[in-house]
């Protein structure tokens, strides 16, 4: 039941997952505007007309099962998620069962028994959190998306957290090589415990928290995190940062620049009131992986100096953005939406002995950190919005 952090390269042992299918390795615009297509450089592009199997696995350790004793608020939630993802499956998506720890193990039957035996089901005595995470996102593809369920709780026995860390930042590094459109969500559900607290087999009854992380390329993992009724107590977000050439719309037909992208700076509508200029542009969303009120957080972006956002718009899977600067000038003008760990991943770190305090997790810090700093080590932005000025 303990969570060991060792530095494993496993990701070959799990090509053989044959249950989840395939591998493959992997101002605003007015009535007469002129507008120049968006382009989105995405790091692999992504089927969307192809079936999707969504594979929800559950470590099966004794870590896991006092989540599972009567009638716990931790089955109601993997319940509800389940029906809601079934209601908006497409007609050949298909959603599968299962256990995991040394190995994925398929349960095939539906999901109430599959939640009833769980708690029979979670014996595993010692689990290795890498393997297990390895094996999620490795069965993670173009086709198949992974929704791992466990307590996440994060030990070492080879130094320091700092240390167990680093090899979590290695493991999904070389996973990113392997898988370049691999995105994570990862949920934060409380739920009511009754059984062994692992490290230590101390009996505890009292909430504790327990994880889904969704692996699996941006539109699908999107799809996951978006179904209605799923209330979560927290939400971090990681995913391949996306390039977007914005769609810029012009309040005049003859205003055009060369090719999208590029627009000359006479092009700016001046305000004659405050002495700016400001241009409108729009770009889609459905493969960014954030809610509307992330979007619009206007204090997450980077402008260079003298630029702002002077609105911001979300409808549907779009944005509309007008920016604005006294003085345009030619040159790369560069938007950054930045990546930050939200608040809850240190309120939910717990580091000591004994049970935590309802609430928090072992460690779950710095295993949250292990891999926001692979992705962050390749770039630290969500995406960035470019735009050549002429």
């Amino acid at each position: 039941m303990c969570r060991i952090s060792l530095f494993l390269s496993v990701l070959s042992l799990v090509l053989s997952f044959s249950s989840c299918g395939p591998k493959h390795g992997n101002g605003n615009g007015e009535n007469d505007s002129t507008i120049i297509s968006a382009i989105v450089e995405t790091p692999t592009n992504t089927p969307t007309n192809i079936p999707t199997n969504y594979h929800f696995m559950v470590e099966n350790s004794g870590s896991v099962k006092g989540y599972f004793n009567g009638n716990s608020k931790a089955k109601a939630i993997l319940k509800n998620l389940y029906d809601r993802l079934d209601e908006q499956l497409n007609v050949d998506d298909t959603i599968t069962l299962n256990y995991i720890n040394t190995s994925i193990t398929p349960f095939h039957a539906s999901i109430e028994p599959f939640l009833q035996q769980t708690w029979s089901k979670c014996t595993a005595s010692f689990t290795k959190l890498d393997d297990i995470l390895s094996m999620a996102f490795s069965a993670a593809n173009t086709e198949s998306v992974t929704l791992l369920v466990s307590d996440y709780c994060f030990a070492s026995n080879v130094g320091s957290l700092e240390t167990a860390k680093s090899g979590i930042t290695n493991l999904f590094t070389k996973g990113l090589k392997d898988n370049t459109g691999l995105s994570v969500a990862i949920l934060k559900f409380n739920s009511d415990f009754n059984g062994k607290y692992y490290p230590g087999g101390l009996p505890c009854k009292q909430n504790l928290p327990f994880y889904v992380w969704v692996f699996g390329y941006a539109d699908k993992v999107k799809k996951v995190i978006e179904l209605p009724n799923i209330i979560n107590d927290g939400i971090l977000v990681l995913q391949p940062t996306e390039t977007i050439t914005p769609e810029i719309q012009f309040s005049n037909a003859r205003m055009k620049g060369k090719s999208a992208g590029f627009v000359k700076v006479s092009m700016w509508k001046k305000d004659r009131h405050n002495d700016t200029y400001s241009l409108t542009y729009k770009f889609p969303l459905s493969n960014i992986i954030m809610d509307k009120d992330a979007i619009l957080n206007r204090n997450a972006y980077k402008l260079p100096l003298g630029y702002t956002i002077s609105n911001i718009e979300v409808e549907e899977d779009t944005c509309t953005m007008t920016i604005a600067t006294k003085r345009p000038s030619p040159g790369k003008l560069c938007i950054e939406y930045q990546n930050k760990l939200p608040n809850w991943v240190e309120e939910s770190n717990f580091e000591g002995t004994g049970v935590p305090p309802e609430g928090k997790t072992l460690g779950v810090k710095s295993l949250i950190e292990g891999v926001y700093n692979a992705y962050i080590n390749k770039d630290n932005n969500i995406f960035t919005i470019n735009i050549t000025l002429q």
